[in-house]
């Protein structure tokens, strides 16, 4: 049999195959890491919901007004679909979704499911109350839905139940 010629498919089986036990070491090494990066990752649950915003039909000042138009998509009906949104994003709503959910601190948002290696949240009592409205801020995401009345709500965090629960 002759030499196979330099660069052809034979030589590089042959290197291959030469060198298998180097291969199969990066092969291990390269899942060993990817196994270790899956479990050092937090999971991220997220909820979402969707609302529709109504007229108020009792709403005796616009009667009185004259306001209400007969086309319920007018631009003046979907202002007031931009306004609900920015009161769901406001500080003080998210208080209350904080309290009712009883979300105390950032741990309780970044707890995680119990087969799951420890977190790194900060003590409870270790960031302020500002301090959490200001990270539910940046979990929480309000979209009014185009030529809609319909805003969805988004909410993301580590556990499961607590994104159900702060949107409920």
């Amino acid at each position: 049999v002759a030499n196979p010629q330099p660069g052809s498919l034979l030589t590089y089986w042959h290197t291959i195959c030469s060198r298998r036990m180097l291969l199969a070491g990066f092969a291990a090494v390269g899942l060993a890491l990817g196994i270790c990066s899956t479990l050092i990752q937090v999971p991220t649950y997220r909820s979402t919901t969707s609302i529709e915003i109504q007229d108020d039909p009792d709403d005796s000042l616009a009667k009185i007004l004259n306001l209400r138009q007969s086309d319920p998509m007018t631009p003046d009906s979907l202002t007031g679909v931009q306004t609900q949104a920015k009161i769901l994003q406001s500080k003080t709503l998210i208080t209350q979704a904080l309290a009712k959910a009883h979300i105390l601190s950032s741990a309780d948002l970044t707890r995680r499911p119990r087969l799951s290696l420890p977190s790194k949240a900060p003590a409870v009592g270790a960031i302020g109350q500002d301090a959490l409205i200001e990270q539910v801020e940046k979990l929480l995401k309000v979209s009014p839905l185009p030529d809609t009345r319909i805003i969805e709500i988004t909410f993301d965090a580590s556990d499961p139940e607590v994104t159900a629960n702060f949107l409920n």
